[in-house]
Order: structure tokens, then sequence, then C-alpha cells
């Protein structure tokens, strides 16, 4: 599925907003992107 600059920009500004400070919260969100891919 195409992702466009934009898209991604926004993504990853929700991804940064929903993390916050919890690293542990940043391992669990990779592991579920790349089970996704």
């Amino acid at each position: 599925m195409p992702i466009s600059g934009s898209d991604l920009v926004m993504w990853k500004h929700q991804f940064y907003r929903q993390i916050g400070s919890n690293p542990i919260s940043i391992g669990n969100a990779l592991m579920e992107v790349s089970d996704a891919a």
C-alpha cells in the first residue's frame, strides 16, 4: 500500500504523540508495525 510523504509525516506525529516518553511503547509499536508489514 503506497504511502505519500505527507501521510508518513502525519503518521509519525501521531506515533510520537501516542508513545510520549514511554520507551516500552516504542518497542511494542515497532513490533506491531513489522508484524503488519
